[in-house]
């Protein structure tokens, strides 16, 4: 009896000492994986590091139900799952790693601190249950409005291939218009040369050599 009472209050950190399906469940709501361990991210508004953390969640979770799925997480495994290049997510993954949220198992491989999983499920939850509450006020004021910022949509036009020609800075705004995608065209410029040039080096600026006043066209890095 004391043996029993002494492993069940002495616990391993890597043992997650909740009900595991409850977790499944909740988290099934965002995201899952196949049998072959994709994973898959249904909830379309997290932001990317949201979604690496998810992707982190996810793997340890169906690690729990199936340990012939890998627990842990490369930076390989998220190139076409979250769209970014692999340095942006090894780099994101290191982030993470020293803000205490994973570890790294070995050579290119993390895994999520099990202590962080239900802060993170909580804070995704709530921040869904705010979005929903805005788009039911904005319905009820009869103001349709995207949920996604500015840097969800230029990725939508990422990865519909928009960027394979290079693009004007006011043919973005213009194309953004069309899907629907209302922003403050200062915010588009600053979101594209902060976020996708510098940051992410997704896009990267060349010389415009059609004429006009715009000096910069924008095209995806190759």
């Amino acid at each position: 009896m004391e043996h029993n009472i002494k492993d069940s209050f002495i616990v391993s950190e890597d043992s997650y000492t909740g009900n595991i399906e409850e977790l499944a469940q909740r988290v099934l709501k965002h995201g899952k994986i196949t049998q072959g361990g994709k994973i898959i991210i249904d909830n379309k508004v997290l932001s990317i590091d949201q979604q690496i953390k998810l992707s982190l969640v996810i793997k340890y979770i169906a690690h729990e139900f199936d340990n012939e799925i890998p627990n842990s997480v490369r930076p390989i495994d998220l190139i076409n799952v979250i769209h970014q290049r692999i340095e942006a997510i090894g780099s994101a993954l290191s982030i993470l790693k020293k803000n205490g949220f994973a570890k790294k198992e070995s050579r290119g491989r993390y895994i999520v601190q099990i202590h962080k999983i239900n802060n993170f499920i909580d804070e995704i939850e709530s921040n869904q249950n705010k979005t929903t509450d805005d788009g039911k006020n904005r319905k009820s004021t009869g103001y349709k409005t995207r949920n996604k910022g500015a840097g969800s949509d230029i990725q939508m036009l990422i990865d519909n291939d928009y960027f394979e020609q290079p693009r004007l800075m006011n043919e973005v705004i213009n194309e953004l218009k069309k899907e629907n995608c209302h922003h403050n065209d200062r915010v588009v410029d600053k979101t594209i040369r902060d976020t996708f040039v510098k940051s992410r080096k997704i896009l990267k600026r060349i010389e415009n050599k059609e004429g006009g006043k715009a000096k910069w066209q924008y095209v995806l890095r190759k």
